[in-house]
């Protein structure tokens, strides 16, 4: 008799789709289609099945050791609505993701920096730095959140270049209304400076491999408080 061994209850959402890993057992024989990954994660909390997104995530993490299942995981296990919060354990895989430069662990860990909470210091130097880390890897909520500190002098000292060249990179990966920022920003710094921002964020386009694979994707949102 066959028998389908992994996330039955999740089986039916799955059909007709190649994103989850699936095994099959007859006899001694095991089939396995392929390793779940980050994307199928994703698809689930776009649905806001976030019940199913944390049995995948934890599954995905625990067969693969893939970063970005495990910040994932911590996320869900934190908190999210219809789930019991465990935010010391989810903090734990939270701050262990960031630590392999998930851009999206890096901005919580700067969230909680900013606000305070679960045990973390209210810092906005951490705040900003963590962000900083975020947004080298792609993060591009991070991007315009340090373009509007650095442009408003707000827990940095006031520098329009550095804003310049971070709300350049938000509009250069679709953040929403960062086009009407560059317009702003730019018109604030003088030329010579402006082209080397310009520059400075050309050479980050082509170095950074954003948007190049499932595990340095461009991210738009925060998803987190």
């Amino acid at each position: 008799m066959i028998r389908c061994v992994v996330l039955g209850s999740l089986l039916a959402a799955f059909a007709g789709s190649a994103s989850a890993q699936i095994e099959f057992k007859a006899g001694g024989v095991t089939v396995k289609q392929r390793a779940l990954r980050p994307g199928d994660v994703r698809a689930f909390i776009a649905r806001k099945d976030f019940k199913s997104a944390k049995e995948i995530a934890l599954q995905c993490f625990k067969e693969t050791q893939n970063a970005w299942c495990e910040y994932y995981a911590g996320q869900l296990t934190y908190g999210a609505p219809g789930l019991e919060p465990n935010q010391e354990e989810g903090l734990r895989l939270i701050r262990s993701a960031a630590s392999k430069e998930v851009s999206s662990a890096q901005v919580f860990i700067g969230n909680l920096h900013f606000n305070g909470g679960a045990g973390v210091e209210k810092s906005a130097a951490q705040a900003v730095s963590w962000w900083e880390r975020g947004a080298r890897n792609c993060n591009i909520w991070a991007q315009n959140a340090l373009a509007r500190t650095y442009y408003d002098g707000e827990h940095v000292k006031r520098d329009i270049e550095t804003a310049y060249f971070w709300i350049t990179l938000a509009a250069y990966y679709r953040f929403p209304g960062a086009k009407d920022g560059v317009e702003v920003v730019g018109g604030d710094v003088p030329a010579g400076r402006k082209k080397a921002a310009e520059a400075k964020a050309e050479s980050f386009i082509q170095a950074s491999g954003c948007g190049k694979s499932e595990d340095k994707p461009v991210i738009h949102e925060q998803w987190a408080e």
